[in-house]
């Protein structure tokens, strides 16, 4: 397994978001069918192009798609795609920085009219195998309210601004020589909750301002190091913040024991924020470093804070890939997914 570890840990170091992303696509995604649940459908006439007159004009950038499954990472510009053979389902995968979201705009589509045959899909998250990111429970607006959908009679342009740094384009194109051209921007995001890391080390600070939401940082096949550098979480700290008294302490029977308000980290073998094959959850109240540090081998891996709404939770965590020093401590924890 060490072997395979250095490997993949070289492989981030050198481009690891068009590499082993890629790579991971390949080897589970299985890109036949519309996965996408219904929604909200624009329409327009039979045959009709649509096209946009006032996309941002400081664009240069011009990309064409040629993979049926591409990756993206913080690169602005118009994206086209004509299509040539197939009728599978494919997807434009795209991520930025952890305090941007990512705002698209349909500019120029000419398909078919039927939307079983052709369809143009929006997707605030990205989607992979019936798993979405980040996670139904993870996300503020209900699956429906983050899709956007063009296809069939009387449509028109669509435009999504993602609520975090990822989001996708799903299509499904069948005729040669039918084509779309989007746009792609990255605009700040003033209140990051949920983090699809893009590079391979960072330090995120997260918090739940008091309200009832879930916020998570999500990495994408490289083994992970979680270090947690402070937190406040659940029925140990008050949330009011005037009040300092609060007991130090950090207990890890948290949800065994019914608490509302925790940290979970762990990781799973498919793209998920919240569905994780290996967990492990803690709670309280500790302003220094834990002694400890957790090394999650697998192909997803998460840091994800949970949040009743009762309590003023925040935490802060670094977040880097294992190295084989990592794999040698005997003082970390080490958590392993079944098939990784």
């Amino acid at each position: 397994m060490r072997s395979c570890i250095c490997l993949l840990i070289f492989l981030f170091t050198f481009n690891w978001m068009s590499l082993a992303i890629s790579a991971f696509f390949r080897e589970h995604a299985q890109p036949k069918r519309a996965i996408l649940p219904p929604s909200k459908r624009y329409f327009s006439s039979p045959g009709q192009t649509v096209k946009r007159s006032n996309a941002r004009d400081g664009f240069q950038q011009m990309v064409q798609i040629q993979e049926c499954l591409q990756v993206s990472k913080d690169t602005e510009g118009f994206f086209s795609y004509e299509h040539t053979q197939g009728e599978e389902v494919c997807g434009l995968y795209l991520v930025g920085g952890p305090d941007q979201r990512v705002k698209l705009t349909l500019v120029d589509a000419a398909i078919g009219s039927d939307c079983d045959e052709e369809v143009i899909v929006f997707l605030d998250g990205w989607e992979l195998n019936d798993n979405i990111l980040p996670s139904v429970n993870d996300h503020l607006l209900p699956l429906a309210d983050r899709v956007a959908e063009f296809c069939g009679p009387n449509r028109q342009p669509i435009q999504l601004i993602s609520t975090q740094n990822n989001a996708m384009v799903q299509y499904k194109i069948k005729k040669p020589g039918h084509r779309f051209l989007l746009s792609v921007e990255y605009i700040p995001n003033p209140d990051p909750c949920n983090v699809l890391m893009s590079d391979t080390t960072g330090v995120f600070t997260f918090s739940n301002e008091g309200r009832a939401r879930n916020c998570s940082i999500t990495t994408l096949m490289f083994p992970a190091k979680f270090e947690v550098l402070g937190l406040s979480i659940g029925a140990k700290v008050t949330k009011r913040k005037e009040d300092r008294e609060a007991e130090i302490g950090i207990s890890s029977q948290c949800s065994q024991h019914g608490e509302r308000d925790f940290l979970e980290l762990g990781g799973s073998s498919y793209l998920s924020s919240s569905r994780l094959g290996t967990r492990e959850a803690i709670c309280g109240y500790q302003p220094q470093p834990l002694t400890k540090a957790m090394i999650i081998l697998c192909d997803s891996s998460t840091v994800r804070l949970v949040s009743s709404g009762d309590y003023k939770n925040s935490v802060t965590v670094l977040v880097r890939a294992a190295n084989e020093d990592d794999l040698e401590n005997k003082n970390d924890v080490q958590m392993v997914c079944p098939d990784f």
